[in-house]
């Protein structure tokens, strides 16, 4: 990535995907307070210069808002994954097995804010598209935990 950092500008496609890569090894790695600046500034860069597909930014906002999910920035993680959610919905078919791992996500976040209605409207989207899919299965899983955790709570 160096040899591209000095001869492309640091907006460019290439260099925004290499520290999108980047920012997924850190907060894959538990370096959250590393990964975050780069997250913001791929989806800065993604937004104010379109680069790259609906989906890809989409992919980059779910990414970060899982990660300030598990940081406990609940209203960011809401914020980023009700961004991708939406803008996969717009980018993918209608149930697309990404699309269902937003929704997963985003009612996850939605019960830490203690918006249980929201959280249970996505949450059973997402198992309804997820139940059948046998690479979801984990997914799929935790999708009915969170349910019934809403379910209990809301009562």
């Amino acid at each position: 990535m160096a040899f591209f950092s000095q001869t492309l500008r640091p907006d460019h496609p290439y260099i925004t995907a290499g520290k999108a890569r980047y920012a997924a090894f850190l907060a894959a790695s538990a370096r959250y307070e590393e990964a975050q600046p780069l997250y913001e500034e791929v989806i800065s860069n993604m937004e104010s210069n379109a680069v790259g597909s609906n989906f890809f930014l989409a992919l980059q906002q779910f990414r970060f808002g899982e990660m300030v999910l598990q940081m406990g920035e609940n209203d960011e993680a809401a914020t980023n994954l009700q961004a991708a959610v939406d803008a996969m919905e717009q980018a993918l078919p209608a149930g697309h097995r990404h699309t269902a791992r937003g929704w997963v996500a985003l009612g996850e976040a939605l019960i830490a804010q203690r918006k249980f209605v929201q959280a249970a409207h996505y949450l059973t989207l997402a198992t309804a598209h997820l139940k059948d899919d046998a690479r979801e299965a984990t997914r799929y899983t935790h999708a009915r935990q969170l349910l019934a955790c809403v379910e209990q709570y809301a009562g």
